[in-house]
């Protein structure tokens, strides 16, 4: 059973034709041992499939390479820190608004760079604004503190992720790499605007390897992390499959959601933020869009302070005494896995997009 498929059974349907129950409340006996956390759980609060996945091989393999790390847990499916549970059961029944719009993705799928052209476009083209404050202030990312250091959470923000979404001035631009099974059941019932951004499978295994490194720590080589990532048990989110599925199983109002790939907004920018902007509702001519043609440009996007992070990969890697080099926003091209993977490894990939042809009925037009 893939995890996405219990939002059809157990939890409302994200269907606008269907009349959407209230979410379950969580038994009143003990929870088996298979869905367990170390925290109680609190009346109205959403009964969740979880297990300790730490003492797994493939995790234990992991963790010998993430030595900060204390455990991982499977989530409906999916691999999350021991310590994200309280904030994923929070997030179950966050509420939602119709004028939100939501901004999901696997990691690396270029969502950085979307989160702050959806903003830009949103936003009357304000580049001064989009390069004075924080892409993260504007664009807030919904469930940071499930994955974040609770030292770089405190650094970057009053409380915690999901308060500063909840008192974000609407309408709010919400980030959130959450599958399907563990986005908020209202998102299916208000069924705000929704934009979903995918990239081939190849180079997001080697863009989440370096990045791994700089903000994790990962010490070990990219052979083993490949076999992680094709199996599924790399930190996190994975599976990658069923987080596409979900997404491409998605009942919505096709007025309401927008399906992007990362490979033709590198191909046809000016044309894919044409597509975005009548999504939003906005109009703007070509000469207006050159000036975010250029304030998105790789090389000064690489650049901007308010999207690349560096301050906080800076902090995380001195509490962490972290070494490694690199920087967040790293090559944004589309075919970097050719310089990575080996034939074997390109042979593995090749199964694992045939599954996704097969499950997720989306190509994979490989560069």
């Amino acid at each position: 059973r893939e995890s996405h498929n219990r939002l059809n059974s157990t939890k409302p349907s994200f269907s606008m034709t269907v009349s959407l129950p209230a979410p379950p409340s969580p038994p009143a006996s003990p929870l088996p041992p298979s869905l367990h956390d170390d925290d109680d759980v609190a009346e109205g609060d959403t009964l969740l499939e979880i297990v300790d996945i730490t003492e797994t091989p493939q995790i234990a393999k992991l963790m010998e390479h993430l030595p900060l790390h204390k455990g991982f847990m499977s989530v409906e499916g999916f691999v999350f820190p021991r310590t994200a549970i309280p904030h994923l059961r929070r997030i179950q029944n966050f509420e939602v608004y119709e004028d939100d719009i939501w901004i999901c993705s696997f990691p690396k799928s270029g969502t950085t760079w979307l989160q702050e052209i959806t903003w830009c476009l949103q936003n009357n083209l304000d580049l001064e604004t989009a390069r004075t404050v924080e892409s993260d202030t504007r664009v807030p990312f919904l469930e940071f503190s499930a994955i974040a250091p609770p030292v770089l959470i405190k650094k970057n923000m009053e409380g915690d992720s999901i308060s500063v979404v909840e008192a974000a001035p609407r309408p709010r631009i919400i980030k959130s790499h959450l599958p399907v099974a563990l986005l908020p059941w209202k998102l299916g019932q208000v069924q705000p605007r929704l934009i979903h951004i995918t990239r081939n499978p190849r180079d997001v295994c080697v863009s989440y390897y370096y990045h791994m490194q700089i903000a994790e720590g990962y010490t070990g080589p990219f052979e083993r992390w490949a076999e992680l990532f094709l199996e599924g048990c790399v930190p996190y989110y994975t599976p990658f499959v069923p987080h596409l599925v979900g997404f491409r199983e998605l009942s919505y109002d096709p007025g309401r959601l927008l399906r992007l790939k990362y490979e033709n907004l590198k191909r046809d920018i000016m044309g894919e933020l044409k597509r975005i902007a009548v999504f939003l509702g906005k109009s703007y001519n070509e000469d207006q869009l050159e000036g975010l043609v250029e304030h998105q440009r790789f090389a000064n996007f690489q650049s901007n302070p308010m999207v690349n992070k560096r301050d906080k990969i800076k902090f995380i890697q001195g509490l962490q005494g972290n070494t490694f080099t690199g920087t967040f926003i790293r090559k944004g091209i589309v075919g970097d896995w050719k310089n990575h993977l080996s034939q074997d490894q390109v042979d593995e990939f090749e199964m694992l997009e045939q599954k996704i042809v097969k499950e997720a009925k989306v190509g994979m037009k490989l560069e």
